[in-house]
């Protein structure tokens, strides 16, 4: 199965872009115009990754940033902005937001980075495994001796 992607942007016509070229790449696609109406989605599909606009009415990408991490930490966040200031794309990097893209957004620098996300988490899910056998190991040994 093919990961879940939500993308949270205030445009409907980057909303649709978006989420037709990712459904052609087989992605499962999940779309709100808003910060409120993304996390709504994302408490009840889990997407793996989230691509999110910096500056929405309302609640902003930035606070749709720590929301999301603040209740799944492997969730990849990518934030999107027309409005490229680099004291945000910091701000965002420091809260744990996996990569930070400018509009217009090229697909194929998005696809690259979700890729990365993807392998990223692929990547904890194995160590976290490896770390499991390990623990389970050293608690056998431990009872032996």
């Amino acid at each position: 199965m093919m990961a879940k992607i939500l993308i949270i942007d205030d445009e409907e016509i980057i909303r649709q872009q978006m989420q037709k070229l990712l459904t052609l790449d087989d992605y499962e696609t999940f779309t709100a115009e808003d910060g409120t109406k993304g996390l709504e989605i994302y408490d009840r599909e889990q997407p793996e990754i989230v691509l999110v606009d910096v500056k929405m009415p309302g609640m902003d990408g930035i606070e749709v940033l720590k929301r999301i991490k603040e209740r799944c930490a492997t969730t990849e966040v990518i934030n999107i902005t027309g409005h490229g200031g680099v004291e945000t794309a910091i701000r965002a990097l420091k809260l744990g937001a996996f990569g930070y893209i400018q509009k217009p957004v090229e697909y194929d620098e998005l696809e690259i980075e979700i890729r990365r996300a993807l392998e990223k988490q692929e990547m904890q899910k194995q160590l976290d495994t490896y770390v499991q056998s390990l623990e389970n190991a050293y608690s056998e040994l431990e009872q032996i001796f």
